[in-house]
């Protein structure tokens, strides 16, 4: 494998708008299964209500079964957490907690800079995208 920032999947780069046939379209992307997550049974009264929340947003971002383990920690976490920020007894979360709460979130695409590349009209709120082309040249 080689040294350094690996490539983006293609549909990242396609969603941000910056996708060029002649740099990325020799580029495979592998695609999961498209089964959604599955609840463990193991998981809390707290963790599904987080689950419920947010299982949606992650599917939409490209959870599937695979990650059904994972995101049910993700829920756990985040419903630990809240639970601690609600109650306003004791310690705050230690910084360790959030930090992974903020590396899952991403991961899941439910935070950070990737949850918001995504979104409906990236072209019509980029001033830059017409940036390279010209005038009535579309994408």
């Amino acid at each position: 494998m080689k040294n350094g920032r690996k490539p983006e999947p293609q549909s990242v780069i396609a969603a941000r708008g910056t996708f060029r046939g002649d740099r990325h379209a020799a580029r495979i992307e592998t695609y999961a299964p498209a089964d959604p997550p599955v609840p463990p049974e193991e998981l809390t009264e707290r963790g599904r209500t987080v689950w419920a929340e947010e299982v949606t947003r992650a599917i939409a971002a490209g959870a599937c079964e695979f990650d059904s383990s994972l995101f049910a920690s993700y829920c756990e976490l985040t419903a630990a957490i809240r639970a601690a920020w609600i109650s306003g007894e004791g310690p705050i979360p230690p910084a360790a907690h959030l930090s992974e709460h903020r590396k899952l979130s991403e991961l899941f695409g439910l935070a950070g800079p990737k949850s918001r590349t995504c979104g409906p009209g990236g072209d019509e709120r980029n001033p830059f995208s017409r940036n390279g082309r010209k005038p009535g040249e579309t994408p």
